[in-house]
């Protein structure tokens, strides 16, 4: 958080992972934060309260931009249990992989709690992870291309002995109107109801709507501070309807968007 002056208040939102439903960990999941958003106040001497501040122009081009790429982000993560065994062999693994498509080994960033190595191209990037908490290591793809390279690394990967769980992670980020939450809403249901997810009780600061089953869920978010909508899918158990589902998302909310011009993908 930061608070320069009265006007000028704003609070920054990190995730440190997210284990799987029902086997969540006291305390930290991971020493690795990852910015989520952030959101805006200022004080309104009228009212005398502090009231969500109007994003700048080029702050919301940012986010547009910014919302743009997350829509092509694709995310692979594959844990196993943690031993001295499966270390060396994860990373003699990763790193012939890695080797083979010629990603380049990236220096590790201080302060990073556990990472054990870093790769990178364009568009993707890949890392090694040991979660204490968890006693598990990780193997964590970032793929903003065609996620050609995703599937094959996450196919080589799941070969290999050891491995506990999984996670693959999509999302559609919309720019909308106040109102359009529930329009995303009545895109969304439909077509979760189809592929067999509930709608499930799981509302919370920014979550409208949340559908699922066991290890497979849909979740639409709304940011009010900047109207950005997110719909987005979490797999923790490499479900066959994941690209199935994403792919008729994509599409209602995109026809959705042309048919009433409320929503800019």
């Amino acid at each position: 958080m930061t608070w320069n002056t009265l006007e000028d208040l704003r609070i920054t939102f990190f995730e440190y992972g997210k284990p799987v439903p029902g086997k969540e960990q006291a305390g930290d999941v991971t020493k690795v934060p990852r910015q989520v958003f952030a959101v805006a106040f200022t004080f309104h001497e009228t009212a005398r309260s502090f009231v969500e501040a109007p994003a700048p122009v080029d702050v919301v081009d940012q986010r547009t931009r910014g919302a743009a790429r997350e829509n092509r982000r694709y995310i692979v993560e594959i844990y196993f249990e943690d031993s001295a065994d499966n270390e060396t062999r994860i990373l003699r693994a990763v790193a012939n992989l890695a080797a083979g498509y010629g990603l380049q080994t990236r220096t590790l960033q201080a302060g990073l709690i556990g990472r054990l190595a870093e790769w990178s191209a364009t568009d993707f990037s890949l890392a090694v992870q040991r979660y204490d908490s968890l006693r598990q290591l990780a193997v964590e793809i970032d793929d903003y291309g065609g996620r050609q390279r995703a599937t094959e690394f996450a196919a080589e990967l799941r070969a290999l002995p050891g491995v506990a769980r999984t996670r693959r992670f999509a999302s559609v980020n919309l720019r909308a109107r106040p109102q359009d939450p529930d329009a995303t809403i009545q895109v969304v249901a439909p077509i979760a109801k189809e592929h067999g997810l509930s709608q499930m009780d799981g509302k919370r600061m920014f979550t409208v709507a949340k559908f699922g089953t066991q290890g497979l869920q849909v979740t639409v978010d709304f940011f009010e501070s900047d109207g950005t909508i997110k719909v987005s899918m979490e797999d923790f158990s490499w479900h066959t309807e994941f690209a199935e589902i994403e792919q008729a998302l994509r599409a209602g909310l995109s026809a959705d968007r042309d048919g009433h011009g409320h929503f800019a993908l």
